[in-house]
Parts: structure tokens; C-alpha cells; sequence
């Protein structure tokens, strides 16, 4: 009976670790990801994109083609 009991707790501790496990990869993914649009957010802006959305009154803007 003992040994049921140790293989739920082996069990238990096991996928107590996975799900941590999977919470910091997540975490780690989310940080790597608002980095990346940073980054990308940077070099628009050193470029001189064009707006999302011009403001309002303001002459329309169009690429040069």
C-alpha cells in the first residue's frame, strides 16, 4: 500500500514540475516577444515610418513608389 501511495506522490511531483516548467518557458516567451516588437518598434521609428493612423486635419501621407 506504501508504495501506491509514494508513486502518487512521485507523480504529483512530477507534474508539479512540468506545469512550472511550462509557466517559465511561457514567460520566457512573452518577455522574448514584447522585446522583439520593441526592437521592431525601434527601427520604424529611426526609419521614419509613416503613422497607423494620421492625425486628424493632417494631410494624408503616401508612399513614394
Amino acid at each position: 500500500m506504501w508504495v501506491l501511495m509514494a508513486g502518487a506522490v512521485v507523480a504529483v511531483v512530477g507534474m508539479g514540475a512540468v506545469l512550472v516548467g511550462s509557466a517559465v518557458v511561457a514567460r520566457h516567451r512573452a518577455t522574448a516577444a514584447a522585446d522583439l516588437a520593441a526592437l521592431a518598434a525601434a527601427v520604424r521609428a529611426v526609419e521614419g515610418a509613416m503613422p497607423a493612423a494620421p492625425r486628424r486635419g493632417s494631410p494624408r501621407r503616401t508612399p513614394q513608389s
